[in-house]
């Protein structure tokens, strides 16, 4: 009788540790879905809005450049030179903010990467309670008590 408790006891230890690893692998594979979902949102989003953005450039180019032929006003020049220039200055800086973006989400998965790894302490437990509780005698005797089929 106090064999068969023993051999209880730790099948309840490997199954609970079993269980906490599963947990554990679980998480970071929700987390890494997760940061991975919100990234791809994030560059599809900035892909649009610079392409809008682009869009936006061409159109007003195309207005002014139909004003300048028409008009040939030298203060309608400077209209068009000045919203070039801004609108090339926006685009320069949305391209190092998405930089700085993805350079962020990099950092954070391998800060996630490097804390929420399982670990091989814990992995090497389970295998060697696994092994110690199938090759043992009591647990032998146990299963053939149990089942002598």
């Amino acid at each position: 009788m106090f064999v068969v408790v023993m051999v209880e006891v730790e099948v309840v230890v490997v199954v609970m540790t079993v269980i906490v690893v599963m947990v554990v692998m679980v998480v970071m594979v929700v987390v890494v879905v997760v940061v991975v979902v919100v990234v791809v949102i994030v560059v599809v989003m900035v892909v649009v809005v610079m392409v809008v953005v682009l869009m936006l450039v061409v159109v007003m180019v195309a207005v002014d450049v139909v004003f300048v032929v028409v008009m040939m006003d030298v203060e309608v020049v400077m209209v068009v030179m000045a919203v070039v220039v801004v609108v090339v200055v926006v685009m320069i800086v949305v391209v190092m903010v998405v930089v700085v973006l993805m350079l962020v989400v990099v950092v954070v998965l391998m800060v996630v990467k490097y804390f929420l790894k399982p670990s091989a302490t814990l992995t090497t437990r389970v295998s060697t309670l696994y092994v110690r509780l199938t090759n043992s005698l009591e647990c032998q005797d146990a299963i053939l008590t149990l089942n002598p089929y």
